[in-house]
């Protein structure tokens, strides 16, 4: 049965963005995790005492110097416009890739036995949805032993967290909703 490559690609936007929300959840949490670590102090890093530089006064740019800054600043932009392009996808695959073969590393642990080809396709396929979930899970445990940082307090902490989850995981539904309504193969989803 051919499937449309639209319906794949669109599954695999949504795992994407799943897979993006989980990279800020994690991201979340390692910064709050880690601020008392992160903001304790630290002066032996700082050099004491330092003089200041002199100030010394500036002269115009020359026009040679302004439109190399210029070139500069619009090739700059087009390798950010490119990387915020492709990094998404390449973000989704990796993810994917990388779910899928720590499913099948799990799978001989999971079954006593050798499975059909059927079998070992459902049970990798519950076995990178519980991957998706348990990600999703750890950095929100995490949080419930955070403290609150500045004006942040313990619950505006953990409601950003818990909605970064609750992205991922509408995220991924969704990606499993049309997946199974549209019979898509599971080797092409991320």
């Amino acid at each position: 049965m051919a499937t449309h490559p639209r319906k794949i690609a669109f599954a695999n936007a949504l795992g994407t963005l799943g897979y993006i929300s989980i990279l800020f959840q994690w991201l979340w949490s390692f910064i709050v995790v880690a601020n008392p670590l992160l903001s304790s102090d630290l002066h032996f890093l700082i050099p004491k005492g330092s003089n200041p530089a002199p100030i010394v006064p500036s002269t115009p740019p020359s026009p040679l110097m302004v439109g190399v800054v210029i070139i500069l600043t619009v090739l700059i932009f087009v390798m950010t416009l490119y990387v915020v392009w492709k990094l998404p996808k390449a973000i989704g695959r990796r993810a994917g890739r990388t779910t899928k073969h720590a499913a099948d590393a799990l799978l001989p642990l999971v079954t006593h036995h050798e499975p059909t080809k059927k079998e070992r396709r459902k049970l990798s396929r519950r076995l990178v949805l519980a991957i998706k979930f348990i990600i999703i899970l750890i950095p929100l445990i995490a949080l419930l032993w955070s403290s609150p940082i500045g004006e942040l307090t313990r619950d505006i902490i953990l409601v950003v967290g818990v909605f970064c989850a609750c992205c991922s995981l509408l995220y991924f539904g969704l990606q499993w909703i049309f997946a199974r309504a549209w019979n898509l193969p599971s080797e092409n989803i991320w």
